[in-house]
């Protein structure tokens, strides 16, 4: 009886060892595709007002260094500007992309959101210069 029991678990044993190196040596399968309900979240709204912010932005600090030609700071605002509509295309389609993840729509949501702050706290900024 002790031989039956004994060669029962070292069979069991040997099944899980089996299952194990099985499962590990299964290749990693590929994220899916966002899902449909991780869509955009920002509207159309928000969304045109952040581009009129960094256009709005971009005027504002190539005519604030214009005016104080002794404000590098400035003339660095300006000729980085055009880099946050680049910055706001690229994150949106990266979120509007079909096969991007999950994680990469929140993260490109994310950014937009913050390039969208910083045209509108720049024009805030730049409106008393």
């Amino acid at each position: 009886m002790k031989r039956r029991s004994l060669a029962g678990a070292a069979l069991a044993l040997a099944l899980a060892l089996a299952l194990a190196a099985v499962g590990c040596a299964k290749k990693k399968q590929e994220p899916a595709p966002a899902p449909a309900s991780s869509a955009l979240t920002l509207t159309e709204i928000e969304l045109t007002r952040g581009k009129e912010a960094c256009a709005a932005y971009q005027q504002q600090a190539c005519e604030a260094a214009k005016r104080h030609p002794e404000r590098p700071e400035l003339a660095e605002a300006c000729r980085l500007a055009p880099a946050l509509e680049d910055a706001m295309k690229t994150a949106l389609e990266i979120a509007q992309y079909p096969e991007s993840t999950r994680r990469d729509v929140l993260q490109a949501q994310d950014s937009l959101r913050k390039t969208m702050k910083h045209c509108l706290e720049g024009v805030a900024k730049l409106a008393g210069q």
